[in-house]
């Protein structure tokens, strides 16, 4: 019997390859697809959400809150949670890596 693992990368490369063919994808449409895909079942919403967040602020997208948020109230899981904790959850995914963030240091000069 073939023990498997599941990790990330297989969505990492997935979204780095639709957001370096159109950097205006959108979140909603990616975190969708991913969802969909038997490969990631086994991760949680909130987990999926935030590998889309960090990998496209590691291409030098940062996203609108609205946009994080449309892509949030999709998830049945994300959905029932109160006001507050949206607002916190949502806060932490709006902090740049620090990853991205010497990558843009960088980049500027």
């Amino acid at each position: 019997m073939e023990m498997r693992f599941q990790d990330l990368n297989f969505a990492v490369s997935i979204i780095e390859k639709q957001f370096r063919r159109n950097r205006n994808r959108s979140i909603s449409a990616t975190f969708h697809s991913l969802r969909r895909n038997s490969k990631l079942s086994f991760f949680g919403d909130w987990l999926l959400l935030g590998v889309i967040i960090k990998t496209i602020h590691q291409l030098g997208i940062y996203p609108s809150r609205n946009s994080i948020l449309y892509a949030m109230n999709m998830s049945p899981e994300l959905s029932k949670l109160p006001k507050r904790e949206k607002t916190l959850l949502l806060e932490q995914l709006l902090k740049p890596s620090p990853v991205a963030m010497k990558q843009t240091k960088i980049a500027s000069g």
